[in-house]
């Protein structure tokens, strides 16, 4: 960091230690008042624009946030011995959900028992959005996912809509044509149990490992989004605390995720918002 940069993070920690002795609190008023969704300053958005592409072709929301829509399983597809990935068929083949990356849906039922007797054709009650981060395109300057396990779930819908701007690129030699590879993403893997001839990073994230891949506070919009259980969660908050991210770019997926934040950065900081257009 440069001078600047470290003057601007020794004022947010001074600002936050004075809060905390004084008793103040930067909560946004909405905040916490909703139980599934603790981080939304205001209650989940849904995307219900339709949308026209260049084919002349509309793309109407098919999801709706305050009523169930019955959709047929398309296809299933073992993942783990404790995991599955399922397809469902929106109404019409031109519809889009109607929710934003990172958002979630909900489902009528017992879900584990009943998804393992559904069969392709079968229906099943989905209505959303129903909370979540909500990503929104050119609104962050980086965004940073933490996961593990199951948690990549979310992840993966950030990443494939922040990577769907395609990047037209002309050159005049054919040398000069950009590999496959594209600096706008950067993967770093952490294996439990890594072969021998592994050449990533082994064990759980880290602050060594965080210090290492993730940009430092800069003065630019970044937005930390994390997805995993309760330890992993502390413990990088913790890592990041300990690196002066601040706790109001910090965005955790699940019910106690607030109350994560609060044990590592203090009962008075500042929360991040459900949405990317407050990121410092």
């Amino acid at each position: 960091m440069n001078l600047e940069e470290k003057k601007k993070l020794a004022k947010t920690l001074i600002e936050d230690v004075e809060s905390e002795e004084k008793g103040i609190e930067f909560k946004h008023p909405f905040q916490e008042t909703d139980f599934e969704n603790p981080f939304n300053t205001c209650p989940p958005a849904a995307n219900g624009k339709i949308i026209k592409t260049q084919d002349g072709v509309c793309h109407a929301p098919a999801l709706k946030p305050d009523k169930w829509v019955p959709l047929a399983l398309k296809s299933y597809t073992d993942v783990s011995d404790k995991m599955g990935a399922f397809v469902f068929s929106l109404p019409k083949d031109t519809d889009h959900t109607g929710c934003f990356a990172g958002q979630y849906v909900v489902t009528q039922g017992l879900i584990s028992q009943h998804f393992q007797l559904l069969k392709p054709g079968d229906k099943v009650e989905f209505q959303g959005p129903c909370g979540g981060f909500e990503y929104e395109e050119n609104q962050l300057d980086e965004l940073t996912l933490l996961a593990s396990g199951g948690g990549i779930t979310p992840g993966m819908q950030l990443i494939r809509q922040s990577m769907k701007n395609v990047i037209h690129y002309g050159c005049g030699k054919i040398s000069c044509i950009p590999t496959a590879k594209d600096d706008r993403l950067k993967i770093v893997y952490s294996l439990g149990e890594a072969p021998a001839n592994w050449e990533g990073e082994e064990g759980f994230i880290d602050t060594q490992m965080i210090d290492k891949h993730v940009s430092k506070p800069n003065g630019l919009k970044h937005k930390i989004v994390m997805c995993g259980g309760p330890t992993m969660s502390i413990s990088c908050l913790y890592s990041l605390r300990s690196l002066g991210f601040p706790s109001s770019n910090i965005f955790i997926y699940g019910q106690f995720g607030t109350e994560q934040v609060k044990t590592v950065y203090g009962r008075n900081v500042k929360l991040a918002s459900h949405r990317c257009d407050n990121a410092v």
